[in-house]
């Protein structure tokens, strides 16, 4: 029961007490606690959001609405059309709103394009088929000639409804369909043709209202929708496999409150919440849906050097999405180790939902727990000296000399480190140059960026870092050192990230990912020294 309906009955058990006064006094008093910060309070919303959402949609969509309503205080006004007559309206408002919900994933990406809409979650899986007037089917098949396929809309004994091809996802989809099939044009000609058998109505559910309605006739809708009414029959069309469509729910760019539409947006699009009413409802529910938590908590791991570019998009999407992700930032040697200490059951903690690598090699480590891992970055691997190079360093080799003090990252809990250290062994440099053991002047650390600082404060001749590290505070380029490239093979670091496999959160963290590919992103990596590769 929401908090709506336990504050009216506190109001109806006082009043029976009280004078109206004081309890009209109380009341105001009790809903301005409730409504007030609405974000401190874990399950309480408030406002009212505006959806453009598909027709063929309305049933669950409605339930759902109202469900929302009842536990969270949030009133959503939505408008049914077609995907396509909704875009227009989208379009003619500027993009004012802030949901869509669209049965034609073309149309989402059109909106996308226009820059109308920013987040898009996915839905629900839909697939045409015929839908046949009942009685007419029985009648039919007890004669022998059911209708069975795509060229029974040819019959000259079926009338046939059809759904507008510029307005309707299922029009569209048809279209595309019937072309493929070969009977497109003669579709036509009998729709604009003397004693027309074809004819074109809006939206899905108004084919299906008329093949209900209609002796003798036959359309095409989507299976799910033809099979929420009675006295029709649902052919599914083996051919049109390929022509199957994805629900999608797309947040407004322009929404004046992302973070509760998104919030409606994850409720509908959950696992345990919207989806299951969808599928009450003949919808096929897409999969790795996430669960339903009116606040989610997420864990992102990230390599340190990585820290720098991640820190604004974690705060950004936090906010826009009313989420919180806790973060950690350290050598990926360290990451992968307390990654597996949580699986084994030897440290308890919370698996990360997400792995942001420094380098490839780590993510393979992981790769059992993850999804497969998406290449998005490079950072080379760089030489810093003190500025003005007072020991004269120009290469590696000045590795091998016994007068300079050299800083490299571990190579163990570092992916640099463990790069540098491939690189150097395969270079067969004597172990003087990378080995702590065997030269005293050399030492390790967990992060690069440590090094940077320590080279700074005069603790080094010469470093080896990527070259984020180097540039990630433009003051120590400035007045503290100087960066020399490195000229040889395996002096890259490759960035990915991957998403665990049994997080409840993967459609949230696919997200958290397009934030992270957004070209504002994009542009910080590189001004902090990062190569865009996105694979």
């Amino acid at each position: 029961m929401s908090r709506f309906r336990h504050l009216t009955k506190l109001y109806r058990r006082i009043g029976e007490g009280w004078s109206l006064g004081i309890v009209s006094l109380l009341a105001i008093a009790v809903l301005v606690t409730l409504l007030a910060s609405p974000w401190d309070r874990p399950g309480h919303q408030s406002g009212t959001l505006l959806l453009y959402c598909a027709n063929g949609m309305n049933r669950p969509v409605n339930e759902i609405i109202h469900d929302y309503l009842d536990q969270y205080g949030v009133n959503v006004q939505a408008i049914y059309d077609g995907s396509g007559n909704l875009l227009s309206r989208i379009r003619a408002k500027n993009g004012d709103g802030d949901l869509f919900i669209s049965a034609d994933s073309g149309f989402m990406r059109d909106a996308q394009k226009l820059g109308l809409v920013a987040e898009i979650i996915p839905v629900a899986i839909i697939r045409p088929a015929l839908v046949v007037h009942g009685p007419t089917q029985e009648k039919l098949t007890a004669a022998g000639s059911p209708v069975a396929g795509v060229k029974d809309l040819l019959r000259d004994d079926l009338k046939v409804f059809l759904g507008n091809p510029e307005g309707t996802a299922i029009g569209n989809v048809g279209r595309r369909f019937f072309q493929l099939a070969g009977i497109w044009g003669e579709l036509e000609r009998r729709r604009t043709g003397r004693g027309a058998r074809v004819s074109t109505v809006g939206t899905v559910n108004e084919v299906v209202q008329q093949v209900q309605t209609n002796p003798d006739s036959v359309g095409l809708a989507w299976d799910a929708v033809g099979k929420q009414f009675p006295g029709v029959v649902v052919v599914p069309l083996p051919d049109a496999k390929a022509f199957f469509e994805r629900i999608e729910i797309g947040v407004l760019r322009k929404s004046a409150n992302p973070a509760t539409a998104l919030r409606f947006a994850r409720y509908l699009t959950a696992g345990d919440a919207g989806l299951q009413v969808f599928a009450k409802y003949h919808f096929e529910p897409m999969p790795d849906a996430d669960a339903w938590r009116v606040s989610p908590r997420l864990h992102l791991s990230a390599g340190a050097m990585l820290e720098p570019g991640v820190r604004d998009v974690v705060k950004a999407f936090s906010e826009r999405e009313g989420v919180r992700i806790d973060t950690s930032y350290a050598g990926c040697g360290i990451l992968v180790s307390q990654m597996e200490s949580i699986r084994r059951g030897d440290k308890p903690g919370y698996f990360p939902d997400a792995y942001l690598s420094c380098d490839v090699s780590f993510a393979d480590m992981v790769k059992q727990w993850f999804e497969p891992a998406r290449i998005i970055l490079e950072n080379r691997l760089v030489i810093i000296v003190p500025k003005g190079n007072p020991k004269g360093i120009k290469s590696l080799d000045d590795l091998k000399r016994d007068d300079v003090r050299i800083g490299l990252p571990h190579p163990r809990n570092s992916a640099i480190g463990k790069l540098v250290r491939d690189m150097l062994v395969h270079a067969e440099f004597p172990e003087s140059a990378y080995n702590t053991k065997k030269n005293p002047r050399l030492i390790n650390s967990d992060a690069a960026h440590t090094l940077v600082n320590q080279m700074c404060a005069g603790h080094l001749d010469v470093a080896i870092v990527g070259r984020s590290n180097a540039l990630s505070n433009p003051a120590n380029i400035e007045k503290h050192i100087d960066v020399i490239d490195i000229d040889r093979p395996g002096a890259v670091a490759v960035q990915t990230f991957s998403i665990a496999r049994d997080s409840g959160n993967r459609q949230l963290m696919r997200r958290f990912l397009d934030a992270l590919l957004a070209p504002e992103s994009l542009m910080r990596f590189e001004r902090l020294g990062f190569t865009v590769k996105i694979k």
